[in-house]
């Protein structure tokens, strides 16, 4: 008696912080569904805020999902009829197994995990263990997908911040680079995944068929530099340095990789027209440019009398318009006296 007691004291309570969190219409549309026990209705609707947890039952239950505990399971903090949507479409791709079924949609908010489940399959990913393993690493709830974005305009970065406490999780949309990388013909499904797991488009898939136009070998390295391109920059990168002469593929890869466009290749081009020696300080000037700026202090301040390659590259490194070589200038047409003064003073210009 006194556990049948405290078993119904917690549903009640279970009931009670339902109703607290406006979810009755949650309570009624599990009944009205044929959801048996009170104890699965509760906890269905224990943080509902709307009847999207019923609703994902009746979805179920129309998709022929077997087991009330395991609707209860895929359906509870459900916020609108993804889980519903997700376990339709992953049955007609014909993913076996309710259990599965079940685990890949659980938490589901749109088609981003179905979506690529049909990217993968279609380019060719063997095993079901496979796919779902990829797909819900790549669609997980609260993701930071993107990471901290390099801003093409200019330096510093974009945060991305994930959804606030009253909103669903959100969940990137498939694309198919995983479907082009394939057909670029990348072997080994390990890579691919680590290529395309940030993609918002075939960005890097086509950097892949770019670097191998331009002969790079190795294919850890191809994905190392196109890993994240969210764009053509790396390629172009890549050709430009090529076509100034940057020797071993290490250096090129050191510089193109996160590349936003063909400035730190130009960059090489410039320096050296400049006379500037030392592929290694090519490298640390031109790597984050995204602009002609480095290229144009670093033919400034040779002309202004600046001696030492090593303190040209450290001035110029980063610069993204005239402000540093102006101040350099100024100062000495001041009269201000020492290279290290000088260049520690102007040095606080971008």
């Amino acid at each position: 008696m006194v556990r049948s007691m405290n078993r119904y004291s917690i549903i009640l309570v279970l009931l009670l912080s339902a109703t607290s969190s406006h979810a009755d219409t949650c309570l009624s549309a599990a009944v009205t569904a044929g959801m048996p026990g009170w104890d699965r209705v509760a906890k269905l609707c224990q943080d509902a805020t709307n009847t999207a947890p019923a609703q994902c039952v009746t979805d179920l239950l129309q998709s022929g999902m077997p087991d009330w505990d395991r609707l209860v399971r895929v359906c509870t903090h459900a916020w609108n009829n993804g889980p519903g949507e997700c376990v339709h479409d992953v049955l007609s791709l014909g993913m076996p197994d309710w259990d599965r079924v079940a685990n890949f949609c659980t938490g589901v908010t749109n088609s981003g995990r179905q979506d690529c489940l049909r990217d993968v399959l279609h380019a060719g990913m063997q095993g079901w263990d496979n796919v779902a393993q990829y797909c819900t690493s790549f669609t997980q709830a609260n993701p930071h997908h993107d990471g901290p974005m390099h801003d093409p305009h200019g330096p510093g970065q974009t945060p991305h911040h994930g959804p606030g406490p009253h909103e669903p999780p959100k969940e990137p949309t498939s694309n198919s680079c995983l479907s082009a990388a394939a057909s670029a013909g990348m072997p080994g499904w390990d890579r691919i995944a680590i290529l395309c797991q940030d993609a918002t488009n075939t960005a890097p898939a086509q950097c892949v068929s770019d670097m191998l136009q331009s002969g790079m070998p190795d294919w850890d390295r191809l994905v190392r530099v196109c890993t994240h391109a969210r764009n053509d920059g790396p390629g172009q990168c890549v050709r430009a340095s090529l076509s100034a002469g940057l020797p071993e593929w290490e250096r090129v890869e050191q510089l193109c990789t996160g590349a936003w466009s063909v400035y730190p290749g130009s960059c090489i081009q410039d320096m050296l027209n400049s006379g500037m020696p030392d592929w290694d300080r090519l490298v640390r000037v031109c790597q984050s440019a995204y602009n002609s700026g480095p290229g144009a202090c670093v033919h400034d301040v040779l002309s202004l009398g600046m001696p030492d390659w090593d303190r040209v590259a450290n001035f110029c490194t980063g610069v993204s318009n005239s402000e540093r070589q102006d101040c350099l200038r100024d100062v000495l047409g001041a009269g201000m006296q020492g290279w290290d003064n000088v260049t520690q003073y102007c040095s606080q210009h971008r």
